[in-house]
């Protein structure tokens, strides 16, 4: 970001009235909506908030620099469970799947890709509860320590990119393993492991 840009976000947001509790709820629940929308793919970029919000999201990732805001610090390990939550259960769910087609002899792989298309539609599901349980938890820690309130607000937003590369790489794998299954029989359990071990593994690395 040029220096032009930054100090036009500073004094927008120095300018701003100090903004309330109440409308610091209101951009999370903003940013939970545009969050699930991310997940299915019915949104992208960055979200736009209201117009009356727009200052106060603008003032809270320029001033968004403590990393080690207690309610931040408390917010990082639910964050990395629930992405973790979401890889574990895509892994549990497509082995399944992948054993019953293994088991079937067929070479007929439509049903297959009819399963994974059902799975990723189930993963879209249980994103969408996920993220409401990010954004209950971040509303909570606003409404009990208004102070972090900026913190919490570039936090999420930083919860929001990863959680959804996290999607990403699992959608991209669901994708792949259904064009290739047949040609990956033999060793289609290592490259399941080693792929979800590798977004897990990644997962443990956020905010370290």
């Amino acid at each position: 970001m040029s220096e032009a840009a930054k100090s036009k976000i500073k004094s927008v947001a120095d300018a701003a009235v100090a903004p309330s509790k109440e409308a610091y709820v209101e951009l999370l629940n903003e940013m939970r909506v545009h969050a699930k929308q991310l997940s299915t793919g019915t949104a992208r970029g960055v979200l736009m908030a209201s117009p009356h919000l727009q200052h106060l999201h603008l003032r809270s990732l320029y001033l968004n620099t403590s990393s080690n805001d207690p309610a931040v610090k408390r917010l990082e390990p639910l964050a990395k469970e629930v992405g973790e939550e979401q890889s574990n259960q895509s892994e549990q769910e497509l082995t399944k799947a992948t054993e019953t087609f293994q088991n079937s002899g067929s070479t007929d792989t439509k049903s297959y890709k009819d399963k994974l298309e059902e799975l990723r539609n189930r993963d879209h599901k249980a994103a969408a509860e996920r993220i409401d349980k990010m954004y209950d938890a971040a509303i909570g820690e606003v409404e009990k320590f208004p102070g972090s309130a900026d913190a919490v607000v570039g936090f999420m937003d930083l919860f929001g990119g990863l959680f959804n590369s996290v999607l990403d790489k699992i959608t991209a794998f669901f994708v792949e393993i259904g064009q290739k299954i047949l040609s990956w029989l033999k060793n289609v359990w290592e490259k399941i492991t080693n792929t979800f071990n590798s977004v897990v593994n990644w997962i443990s690395g956020w905010f370290s």
